[in-house]
């Protein structure tokens, strides 16, 4: 047999910073990407949604000295945090403006039905296709509004980061790791 060790250790993970990689990567893969640009875009947008209510867990459990709730509605832990941190966010301009869109996407998405629709329209293609109806979650899916997504999902972290002070975890990797082994 091999040489058995015993470890002990810590470890940490911070699903919001690995949720942000993922949609960045996810968005640079679209930007590079003809055929696969709609999956990627929306795989980006629907990581944004994580990586925001991921951090507003990272910073509830750290405020609110793991007595948090990660149940509540996301609007609700803003609005909690918010008020134990002593701000106040102004979801009419951005980054904020962005946050209720970025969620609302992510619902809309999970909780996606097939569509059925019977139209009638009247159009002058060039290339002989109607424009058909779509859910709303699929005409916003595109580079430009992932792009936003990505950008103003990026300033709020950074912008909560900034005003909660030392009171919260601000390590930049998604894992840290220290152990030792003895045997």
């Amino acid at each position: 047999m091999g040489n058995t060790r015993i470890f002990s250790g810590n470890v940490t993970f911070r699903p919001y910073q690995e949720f942000t990689a993922i949609s960045y990567y996810q968005l640079k893969d679209a930007k590079k990407s003809i055929n696969g640009r709609y999956g990627h875009c929306l795989v980006s947008m629907v990581f944004c949604a994580f990586s925001l209510e991921a951090f507003l867990n990272h910073l509830g459990d750290s405020l609110f000295q793991n007595l948090w709730n990660t149940r509540l509605a996301p609007e609700t832990k803003l609005e909690l945090i918010s008020k134990k941190l002593g701000i106040s966010i102004d979801k009419r301009i951005e980054p904020f403006s962005d946050f209720g869109n970025i969620f609302r996407y992510r619902i809309d998405i999970v909780h996606a039905r097939t569509l059925k629709s019977t139209f009638t329209t009247n159009q002058v293609r060039v290339d002989g296709v109607p424009v058909i109806p779509k859910p709303q979650w699929d005409t916003i899916t595109r580079i430009d509004i992932a792009e936003k997504f990505f950008n103003n999902t990026e300033k709020m972290i950074a912008f909560l980061l900034k005003v909660s002070g030392n009171l919260v975890d601000k390590s930049l990797s998604p894992r840290t790791a220290d152990w030792s082994s003895s045997g």
